[in-house]
């Protein structure tokens, strides 16, 4: 098994060259050349991104941190799924967790920085929605390629094992849970279980939650959407995804939450699920998979915070503890 704790592979030494002389033979299978040498675009502690110039169009290489190795296989089934909603993949190694990556188009975020129309998410929420309904019919199958299980069924024990972490939720201390947040978090489990069991009830299957589903990881190739950066992905109640798409699109464009453009972004994404539920039914749904979604945010940024090093972890101090405060604020009465 993978050591999460040990160093991150583009921290040693010779990593670079070994990127470097992996991406040229690929390159040259594909008939490309290297047009210059690897660019950085992106380095955190669970990924780095490098822009490849290759001919007359740039790749872009990512590579994993391990404890996010699935996210390369996850790529693979989603590009055999669905393959105009992923990037096109020109390579991958399982065993290092890399993919070479074709050029994805314009990210959504600056296109909507210049226009600032809201019309634009009704395609990628369309798109998203159907990419969903394909992917539930594989929920197995993700779940064996170590996508986490975020179900609603599986999250009061995952909660249960949260609260035991205190060091994470840095109970007491800045940027954490105060004592009494704490004592608080300590009784929603109960009610939790309460209400992940009503969602299930509500009759719409699990899937895939990119999980940070936002105009940042969203570009468009022509007008086709495609979606990118897939490592906070889970297994959870499809509906959780808008949390922060929603939240997004809000800050993004300046909409408030009884908007009616956001109203009719809702609806367009709900539409494809009617032969589930009715559209009353899945508006509660949602509702209900908006509420744990805060639980299932703090559970990424569980796994991303915990392997890192005391100094690591004080820029993300306050990740787990604000989602879990989010949690509590919002608990249903």
């Amino acid at each position: 098994m993978t050591d999460p704790h040990q160093p991150l592979p583009w921290s040693q030494p010779g990593w670079l060259d070994e990127v470097t002389a992996w991406v040229a033979a690929q390159l040259a299978r594909l008939g490309l050349r290297a047009a210059g040498p690897l660019e950085v675009v992106r380095t955190r502690p669970w990924s780095t991104v490098l822009r490849v110039p290759a001919d007359d169009r740039p790749l872009f290489f990512k590579a994993t941190a391990p404890l996010d190795r699935h996210e390369v296989p996850l790529t693979l089934a989603l590009a055999r799924w669905r393959p105009d909603t992923i990037p096109v993949v020109l390579a991958a190694d399982l065993e290092r967790g890399w993919l070479l990556l074709a050029d994805a188009g314009a990210r959504l975020r600056e296109l909507l920085a210049e226009d600032r129309d809201w019309r634009r998410w009704r395609r990628v929420l369309r798109v998203y929605a159907d990419l969903q309904l394909e992917a539930s019919a594989h929920v197995e199958e993700l779940l064996a390629l170590g996508v986490p299980d975020r179900r609603p069924a599986a999250l009061p024990a995952a909660l249960a094992r949260l609260v035991e972490d205190r060091d994470t939720l840095r109970v007491g201390l800045p940027d954490g849970l105060t004592a009494d947040e704490y004592a608080r978090l300590l009784t929603i489990g109960p009610l939790l279980a309460e209400q992940a069991a009503r969602l299930e009830a509500l009759g719409v299957p699990p899937s895939i939650d990119h999980c940070d589903f936002h105009d940042g990881n969203v570009f468009l190739h022509g007008d086709r959407p495609v979606l990118i950066d897939w490592g906070d992905a889970c297994v959870a109640h499809p509906f959780s995804s808008l949390l922060v798409a929603m939240r997004g699109i809000e800050h993004a464009l300046g909409l408030d939450q009884r908007s009616p453009e956001l109203a009719e972004l809702r609806d367009l994404y709900l539409e494809p699920w009617r032969g589930f539920a009715p559209p009353a039914a899945l508006r509660d749904a949602l509702a209900l998979a908006r509420w744990l979604a805060m639980l299932i945010r703090a559970l990424t940024w569980q796994r991303v915070v915990a392997p890192l090093s005391a100094v690591e972890r004080t820029e993300y101090a306050d990740a787990v503890p604000g989602w879990l405060r989010e949690l509590i604020e919002a608990t249903p009465a």
